[in-house]
């Protein structure tokens, strides 16, 4: 299959996100991660396809598999393959894992790609990898977080189908993208071709941060959250602080998941205490970062989880200049991370450690430049690069030849 005409190498990407108009489902930290590595993929003069594998249900009926186009803005665009979707998202979920080889034959047929990249190895995108590799196209596994770190292993028959094909992913890679120096360490003896690829800070966040006033220019002094509203991100400890928040602080939260509705109330009960903005697009979503003084990361059990993931939101909020209290959180090589305000994941520990920012009342402004120069989008685009030529070195490289 690798035989087929030289010229821009194209890859296809395999994420859970999609790129269609007013999907909010999925607009987190990990989806913006996603779309700078699709829009890195595109200034490398890559020929790049998303695979949506969101597996959203078909809102009430059979939505068969079409492919698209969309846009990324600044001029990049790429291709889309939407898979089929039924009316129930878990039936969905687990009927596109078995249509798997299938979808991977007609993306082998229609997209012909040189490489794969897939975010994670979750079923569906390992059954992807795994028969597309057996045809000839090599894939790179991008690894956010195990199966074993996520809710309810091994309760969870989902994550526990994913944690069996995980080794096998993981030594047929052609390289492995790894978010935390712990998961790096862990895959390099399984796969040697083994990168340090942490979260990406976006353009827009970095150029509005340059701007903003400085922390605790603000009174009452703004603390905020934005990311998922779920337990597992620590999220229940916001409710709980509103009643301990320092004096002089009001809290913000932004963000869509199922304990909406209990930070949504809570904050309207007292809302001399702070706001609940729910979903903020992109744009807004970048003012609301630059306008804390105060950013919180409360995500639960990250060690408990074996550092087997990274909570993606923890350099945005230090690319965003404001202060960072934060849980513990799994070691990135050469960033300095133990320089933040920690506390124990308890309401208590959090309102304490607030009143310890309040105190400091100062951003960490070298940890902010370390975490700007080594993952910008331009510094990611580089590090792809060399990925890339890990994977399928040789073939960009007859590639770059036919088109020189």
């Amino acid at each position: 299959m690798n035989a087929r005409r030289d010229g821009p190498l194209r890859v296809a990407v395999c994420a859970p996100v999609s790129l269609a108009p007013g999907e909010t489902t999925n607009r987190t930290a990990a989806f913006r991660k996603v779309r700078l590595v699709l829009a890195a993929l595109t200034d490398l003069g890559c020929e790049t396809t998303l695979i949506e594998s969101l597996h959203v249900g078909g809102e009430g009926s059979f939505r068969p598999t079409c492919a698209s186009r969309a846009e990324l803005g600044e001029g990049r665009e790429v291709g889309i393959l939407r898979p089929f979707a039924l009316p129930i998202p878990r039936l969905t979920k687990a009927a596109q894992a078995l249509a798997a080889p299938r979808i991977a034959r007609r993306v082998a047929r229609d997209f012909a790609p040189d490489l794969l990249w897939i975010y994670n190895a979750y079923l569906f995108e390992s059954r992807l990898a795994l028969t597309l590799e057996r045809m000839g196209v090599p894939f790179v596994l991008e690894l956010e977080d195990l199966p074993t770190a996520r809710r309810s292993f091994p309760f969870n028959v989902k994550a526990a189908l994913d944690a069996r094909s995980f080794d096998e992913v993981v030594r047929r890679a052609a390289a492995a993208a790894c978010v935390n120096s712990d998961l790096c360490a862990r895959v390099r003896p399984i796969n040697p071709q083994a990168f340090l690829f942490p979260p990406v800070v976006d353009p827009a966040l970095e150029r509005r941060a340059a701007g903003r006033l400085p922390p605790f220019s603000h009174c009452p002094i703004r603390v905020g959250y934005c990311g998922g509203l779920e337990e597992d991100k620590g999220v229940g400890t916001l409710a709980a602080l509103i009643d301990l928040l320092p004096p002089g602080m009001e809290l913000h939260v932004a963000g869509i998941g199922s304990l909406e509705p209990m930070l949504s109330a809570a904050l309207a009960r007292h809302p001399e205490r702070g706001r609940f903005h729910g979903y903020l697009p992109d744009a807004q979503l970048v003012d609301f970062l630059c306008s804390m003084d105060v950013l919180i990361n409360p995500h639960r059990d990250v060690a408990a989880a074996g550092h087997g993931v990274f909570p993606f939101k923890l350099f945005e909020y230090v690319a965003a200049g404001a202060v960072v209290v934060t849980t513990r959180s799994p070691m990135i090589e050469g960033v300095p991370l133990d320089r933040l305000i920690h506390f124990d994941g308890s309401p208590e520990g959090l309102a304490a450690a607030l009143a310890e920012a309040a105190r400091r009342g100062a951003a960490d402004d070298d940890l902010r430049r370390n975490v700007l120069r080594r993952f910008s989008l331009s510094a990611t685009t580089t590090l792809i690069d060399r990925i890339l030529d890990a994977a399928v070195g040789n073939r960009r490289r007859r590639g770059q030849e036919s088109t020189a």
